[in-house]
């Protein structure tokens, strides 16, 4: 199978502290058949220095925006 993701689009969200980003994507086997489309979107942040979420100092990654397909 081929997983492709399209950026649809892009914008900063000054209360999120980050930009979200929508994408579109499919799966297709090798002779093109698609299997499932998807979208979503996802949030994009900085990291500090110590691996930790910049807005509220937890060690934990940036949470995602939210998906759906």
């Amino acid at each position: 199978l081929t997983l492709e993701w399209t950026v649809a689009a892009c914008r900063f969200k000054p209360s999120l502290a980050g930009h979200v980003v929508e994408v579109e994507g499919s799966a297709r086997d090798a002779a093109g058949i698609v299997y499932t489309t998807g979208r979503g979107a996802v949030l994009v942040r900085a990291r500090s220095a110590g691996g930790g979420d910049l807005a509220h100092g937890s060690p934990e990654p940036a949470a995602a925006a939210g998906g759906h397909g």
